[in-house]
């Protein structure tokens, strides 16, 4: 039996609720666009930022941002939700430079369907190891 607007949006509901809510205790940024009666397929976007603090940060400040975006639909059956798309990106504050980005596409043209970039320079990277008190910080 496929999805109704209703259960579809309540689906997203607990999404947010039992995965994204519990995942974070503290979170900076966090947006969702349900399906709207307009439109024909349901879909739905989540936009969440959680903060990286180091001890002794305050609210304001930090070490890095992980963002995380999930663009939801149903599967082919119509009776799940599923990820058409997601990206997850660890991004340093010291120099805004993005240490990780692994990205996920359902239906991939010409790419894979799951890949992860690793760009993590030395300076941001080791700023945070520092910060986080890591033994080894001066080796990466």
């Amino acid at each position: 039996m496929a999805l109704t607007r209703e259960q579809f949006n309540d689906e997203i509901d607990v999404f947010v609720d039992d995965v994204v809510c519990a995942a974070t205790v503290v979170y900076s940024d966090f947006e969702i666009d349900v399906a709207k009666e307009a439109e024909e397929r349901l879909r739905a976007v989540v936009d969440l930022k959680v903060p990286l603090r180091g001890p002794g940060d305050g609210p304001a400040e930090g070490l890095a941002v992980l963002t995380a975006n999930y663009k939801l639909c149903v599967d082919s059956y119509g009776t799940h939700i599923a990820v058409e798309h997601s990206s997850f990106v660890l991004k340093a504050k010291v120099d805004r430079t993005p240490i990780i980005r692994w990205d996920y596409d359902r239906s991939p043209n010409n790419k894979p369907r799951s890949h992860a970039q690793i760009t993590a320079h030395r300076g941001a990277l080791s700023h945070i190891l520092s910060r986080l008190d890591h033994k080894d910080a001066a080796q990466h």
